[in-house]
C-alpha cells in the first residue's frame, strides 16, 4: 500500500494497476478517500473485486453497462457511506448479497439486466426501490417485483433440471452436466453421435 501526502489529509492507494491502451500503458490507482466511481459504458469483463469493500468513503459506485460476471460482493455492504449504486447491464448472477440492506443511507439502486436470482432482500432501504430496480432478472422475486418467490431452498443444480426437464434426462443419461455441454459444443456434438448408437 503507497502513502502519498496532501495538503490536508493523507491518501492511502488501494490499488495499482496497469491499464494498456493502443500500446500505452497507464498506471491506475484508486484511492480510499474517493467519493464517486463511474465506469460505466466501457468494456470491462471478470468479478467484481471484493477489495471494493475497501473504499469506505464512497457514495456513488456505478459500473453499469459492462461485461461483468460472478456475484455481487458481499464486501459492498461495508460501504456505509453509500448512497447509489448502479450494476445494471452487466451478467452478475447469484443473489443479491443481504447485508445491502443495512446501508442506510441507500438512496439509488439499480441491477437490472443482470442473472440475478431468487429473493430480493427485504427491510429499510430496499422497501422503497421501484420496481424497475430489478427489473429483467428472470431468476429473481420479490418485493418491489410482482413476481412473488416460491421455493427458495432449492439449489441452483436442481432449479435448473425442473426449467429444463428434457435436457435434464438427456444429461442425466450420459452423466454430464448441461452448463458443461452449453460450454463445449465439440462435447456435444460427440455425445450425440454416441445417443444415435444407444438408440
Amino acid at each position: 500500500m503507497k502513502k502519498k501526502k496532501s495538503t490536508n489529509t493523507h491518501t492511502y492507494y488501494l490499488y495499482n494497476n496497469s491499464l494498456v491502451i493502443k500500446g500505452n500503458a497507464y498506471d491506475i490507482r484508486i484511492t480510499s478517500i474517493m467519493t464517486s466511481v463511474d465506469l460505466s459504458s466501457n468494456r470491462f469483463e471478470g468479478d467484481i473485486p471484493n477489495s471494493i469493500g475497501s473504499l469506505s468513503s464512497l457514495v456513488l459506485l456505478n459500473l453499469s453497462h459492462n461485461s461483468f460476471r460472478g456475484h455481487i460482493p458481499v464486501e459492498i455492504a461495508k460501504l456505509h457511506a453509500l448512497e447509489a449504486l448502479d450494476f445494471s447491464w452487466n451478467r452478475l448472477i447469484g443473489e443479491i448479497p443481504g447485508l445491502l440492506s443495512s446501508l442506510t443511507f441507500f438512496e439509488v439502486l439499480n441491477l437490472s439486466y443482470n442473472h440475478l436470482a431468487w429473493r430480493i432482500p427485504i427491510g429499510k432501504q430496499f422497501n422503497t426501490f421501484p420496481n424497475d430496480s430489478c427489473c429483467e432478472n428472470p431468476d429473481l422475486c420479490g418485493f418491489p417485483l410482482s413476481k412473488e418467490c416460491g421455493n427458495n431452498n432449492v439449489s441452483d443444480e436442481s432449479r435448473l433440471e425442473q426449467d429444463d426437464d428434457d435436457d435434464s434426462f438427456f444429461c442425466e443419461r450420459i452423466h454430464m452436466p448441461f452448463t458443461d455441454i452449453q460450454r463445449n459444443m465439440y462435447a456435444l456434438l460427440i455425445i450425440i453421435l454416441l445417443l444415435f448408437r444407444l438408440y
